[in-house]
């Protein structure tokens, strides 16, 4: 089908409100009151801009939505206020104002700034943006047009998020105090695809042998709602020498979107309509959790000489998910088996608490020689469990009179941990030969422990040898070179090199040997042309080692494999 979109502006409308619009944005220039003495004390400039748009759009209305999402209306296009007034008997010394996009338009933002000189900074901002999407292009032929007109990833919402911020005495330099607050919610309807039965385990009493159900897909309605709220305080000035700083932060964050299905629904396989069906579906989201982290920085030059810097962050975050499922219906085989009741429980926690510090030091001996020192601590832990209990009650409606069935019962607890312990420490050189050629050398140190382990209660049946427990330790070691010549004084050559090993944060585990160059020309004539030419060559090996695959009675179905990549690549600009 042909689909053509064609937006126009009402014309006598437009002519009308632009004609206005205009003559208030080219206002003269800013006005300023003045003093007594002659000099000016304040100043006021504004500019607004409004239109309205006409929209006419042919072919798939639903298409157009989704990618423009533009309406027909008055629009605000982006204006301004500002006004400052340098005199002391104002609560504020000056204020700006700034805004567009809202009314027709699919997003839109306010921001507001306002100070007193010497006591006080505030900005705020907000925006809103609205997502549709609808597009019948997924997954065909099962995402048709429906009478609900809508496809299985329909979502139309709302999203608003905004920050205000607040500093108390912004320009002192040995004491200031920051305050902080930002929103973030996300809420509308939508559609989804839900699997029912999603029992992972198999239905067995009073049948002779156990066996797998088999369901179908089914869209079902949503209400997406999506919360956040962030708090931040912090200090920072001047003690004993030193600048200093100590912010601390809070996050709540909270999920509560619904998935249901409320009448009879025969499912995406268009094949078997009438085998498979649900009659009642709900699920129920409801995750929740905080981040809290506190960050502490120092920084000091000592008699010109030697600079001192250091920081040190720690965060914890704690996310507790949680998802309820009921649902009843009949399953697309084994055929007649029908679902009286479905339900299960999903609940968990996870944490991970993070520590990161860096410390450095820079000596400058003289003019010519810079000799550069860093240490980084890395340290987290991911943990977390769940747990479930799945239960499927129904009968198999072959037979007279029909069978009934326990269905089956799935408990399961799981847990999980991995640890991450880091330290590296990079010491450099540099040295000015003269102008023209100037060289850096340095040596980097790293070591890391990565800790994994995990078990898996089924049941209520411990596994044989109790939990799994991997402990990783290795050390990396690389060397950096790079010079930088200048033959002209509209000429310069940079070039760097790195040669050793690095790791990764988990994948792969095995340390890469690196080989890395990259030299890079720059040429300028005058102050309106230049040239800039640059090669990189990357040469990257990683070893690994598979685990092996064991089956059932510990028969090792795929062992130890060694493997390696090896990467060359260039690059030319």
């Amino acid at each position: 089908m042909n689909t053509k979109y064609r937006n126009f502006i009402l014309s006598v409308g437009l002519v009308l409100l632009t004609a206005a619009a205009t003559a208030m944005a080219q206002s003269p220039a800013p006005q300023s009151t003045p003093s007594d003495d002659g000099s000016s004390e304040s100043t006021l400039a504004a500019s607004f801009e409004f239109g309205v748009r006409g929209l006419k759009a042919e072919g798939d209305r639903e298409k157009y939505k989704s990618d423009l999402n533009y309406r027909a209306g008055l629009r605000l296009f982006d204006s301004s206020l500002f006004w400052e007034d340098s005199r002391g008997d104002k609560p504020l010394d000056s204020v700006l104002f700034q805004f567009g996009g809202f009314g027709s338009d699919p997003q839109g933002n306010v921001r507001f700034s306002g100070a007193k000189t010497g006591l006080f900074k505030l900005d705020t901002s907000v925006r809103r943006v609205t997502y549709y999407n609808n597009l019948k292009n997924h997954a065909p032929p099962w995402s048709q047009a429906i009478p609900t007109e809508s496809t299985h990833k329909f979502l139309d919402t709302k999203h608003e998020f905004g920050d205000i911020d607040l500093t108390m005495f912004p320009e002192r330099q040995d004491f200031r105090m920051r305050f902080g607050y930002s929103f973030n919610t996300m809420r509308g309807p939508g559609t989804w695809t839900i699997r029912f039965p999603s029992m992972s385990g198999a239905i067995g009493s009073p049948t002779p042998n156990s066996f797998n159900v088999r369901g179908d897909e089914y869209m079902a309605d949503s209400n997406f709602s999506s919360k956040a709220n962030d708090f931040r305080i912090g200090v920072e000035g001047k003690l004993l020498g030193f600048n200093m700083g100590l912010n601390y932060g809070h996050r709540q964050f909270k999920d509560q979107t619904d998935y249901f299905i409320n009448s009879r629904n025969i499912g995406l396989d268009p094949t078997n309509p009438t085998t498979g069906y649900t009659d009642q579906f709900n699920r129920a989201i409801r995750t929740k959790g905080n981040v809290d982290w506190t960050q502490y920085y120092i920084n000091r030059t000592f008699a010109g000489k030697l600079d001192f810097s250091g920081r040190i962050i720690y965060s914890s975050a704690i996310s507790k998910p949680n998802e309820i499922d009921y649902a009843r219906g009949r399953t697309t085989s084994p055929a007649n088996t029908v679902i009286d009741s479905y339900n299960s429980n999903f609940g968990g926690s996870v944490k991970r608490p993070q520590t990161r510090a860096d410390v450095g030091f820079t000596y400058r001996a003289n003019e010519w020689v810079r000799i550069s020192n860093t240490f980084t601590f890395d340290q987290f832990n991911n943990s977390g469990n769940q747990q479930s209990l799945e239960q499927i009650l129904g009968s198999i409606r072959t037979g007279n009179p029909p069978v009934n069935y326990t269905g089956a019962t799935l408990s399961l607890f799981q847990y999980r941990a991995d640890g991450l312990r880091r330290l590296s420490n990079l010491t450099e050189g540099d040295f000015q030969v003269s102008n023209k050629f100037s060289f850096n050398i340095g040596y980097r140190w790293t070591t890391r422990r990565v800790v994994r382990t995990s078990y898996n209660v089924t049941n209520g049946v411990i596994p044989v040898g109790g939990p799994g427990f991997e402990e990783i330790d290795n050390t990396t070691n690389s060397f950096i070179l790079g010079a930088r010549i200048k033959p002209t004084r509209n000429w310069a050559i940079f070039a760097s090199l790195e040669r050793g090993k690095n790791d990764n944060v988990f994948i792969r585990l095995a340390n890469n040997d690196v080989f890395n160059f990259k030299v890079r020309s720059r040429n300028s004539w005058g102050q309106k042309f230049f040239l800039n030419l640059a090669v990189i060559y990357k040469d990257n090996e990683a070893e690994g080692l598979s685990t092996p695959i064991t089956g059932t009675g510990g028969v090792i179905i795929f062992p130890t494999t060694q493997t390696f990549a090896r990467t060359k690549s260039q690059y030319y600009s």
